[in-house]
Parts: structure tokens; C-alpha cells; sequence
């Protein structure tokens, strides 16, 4: 008997299913809340981020380390940035965070449930 996948786990973000789920997050100096938010967001099936290239901390090395795709691009303000983001997002469904906020696992788990 296999044991069933905990959904927010590294081998749940291997599965090879059609993205169904992208996280799209804009940052600029967000070193010291990036990380946390990323990892709020291993239930999702991409994880994009978009990077202010004014950022002066370590936000991209963080982003790098944590999410699927990250890019640098000078800023031309909130609506063109989230704009950006979402164009990136593979997914059937587009999930908004900023990059200091937390999705809480009480949301994590009603949208993974909605899901199946």
C-alpha cells in the first residue's frame, strides 16, 4: 500500500500534471519577508516572481533559491508589474501574493481541496 502524497510537499511540486495553480508575487526589498511567503506557496504548481530591479537586498538571490522563475525588470509601476506577473503564470488559476504576505494554511488547504 503507497502512502498518499502530502500535497504541500517537495513531491507534490514534482508531479507531472498540467499546472493548475501559479503563484504570482511582485518584490522589491522584501529580503527579510520573501522567504516566508515562498515557502507559503509550495502548495501551487509555479511560482513566479518579479523582481524591481531597484531592489538594493538580497530579494533575487532569496527568490531564486525558492521559486520557479524569477526576473528583473525595472519598474514601471503597480499595475504593469502585476500585469507582468500574471502573463507569466501558467496556471488555470492565478494566485496574487505580495511579497510580504503569508498564505495562511487554512487558505492553502481550501484551495488545494477545491482542486481535486
Amino acid at each position: 500500500m503507497t502512502e498518499p502524497v502530502d500535497p504541500l510537499s517537495d513531491q507534490s511540486r514534482q508531479n507531472p500534471r498540467p499546472c493548475r495553480i501559479s503563484a504570482c508575487m511582485i518584490a522589491k526589498d522584501a529580503a527579510h519577508t520573501i522567504a516566508t511567503s515562498l515557502q507559503s506557496l509550495r502548495f501551487c504548481d509555479q511560482i513566479v516572481v518579479i523582481v524591481d530591479a531597484a531592489t538594493s537586498d538580497n530579494t533575487e538571490a532569496i527568490a531564486r533559491g525558492l521559486a520557479d522563475e524569477v526576473e528583473v525588470r525595472s519598474w514601471q509601476g503597480f499595475s504593469a508589474a502585476w500585469r507582468y506577473a500574471l502573463s507569466r503564470g501558467n496556471g488555470e488559476w492565478l494566485f496574487m501574493v505580495a511579497a510580504d504576505e503569508v498564505a495562511p494554511p487554512v487558505e492553502r488547504r481550501n484551495i488545494i481541496d477545491r482542486e481535486r
